[in-house]
């Protein structure tokens, strides 16, 4: 994910009032489901609350649309998975226009 814990807290404060750059309800269930692991050399690695021991969703109904659309690659190496793959990955935006944004 490109956003930092910090900046995602920060878009999901603007979107609980309706002044974010992305869906209000999508923002907000991401910002309440993701467990920060790590940055990384593509952005920050989260885990997720609703992710089970053998790697299906707890969530699946009210998963948010980057769940529904993941993989953004291969094919998901779980049996049981039925995600299709899509060929483009979640929009990312320039870290100058992130800390622009919490200045």
């Amino acid at each position: 994910m490109p956003l930092s814990p910090m900046e995602l807290q920060f878009q999901a404060k603007l979107a609980a009032r309706g002044k974010g750059r992305w869906a209000t309800d999508e923002v907000l269930k991401v910002a309440a489901m993701v467990i920060y692991l790590r940055p990384s050399p593509q952005g920050h690695r989260y885990t997720c609350k609703h992710l089970a021991a053998d790697g299906n969703c707890t969530n699946y109904a009210d998963r948010p649309k980057m769940c529904s659309d993941f993989p953004y690659g291969p094919r998901c190496p779980y049996k049981a998975c039925t995600l299709i793959p899509v060929t483009s990955q979640a929009e990312v935006f320039p870290e100058e226009e992130i800390k622009g944004e919490i200045a």
